[in-house]
């Protein structure tokens, strides 16, 4: 039978140690930093999801189109 714990201290330290510095680096606009993260490997909104490689494509045509800001 599976495992399906909850709430693993372990688990939601490492998550929550992720987060905070992914979360970081987003606040302090250092796009290199996020990116490198590791265990940031994919983000998605509602259905659309990528990957790393995915991403930095998103990323670049997003730029290109000047909605980077």
């Amino acid at each position: 039978m599976m495992d399906v714990t909850v709430n693993i201290p372990e688990v939601v330290a490492e998550v929550r140690a992720l987060f905070e510095r992914y979360e970081q680096a987003l606040i302090d606009k250092n796009v290199d930093q996020a990116r490198n993260i590791e265990g940031a490997k994919a983000a998605g909104l509602h259905t659309h999801f990528f990957e790393a490689d995915g991403l930095a494509a998103l990323r670049a045509r997003l730029a290109a189109e000047g909605a980077l800001g």
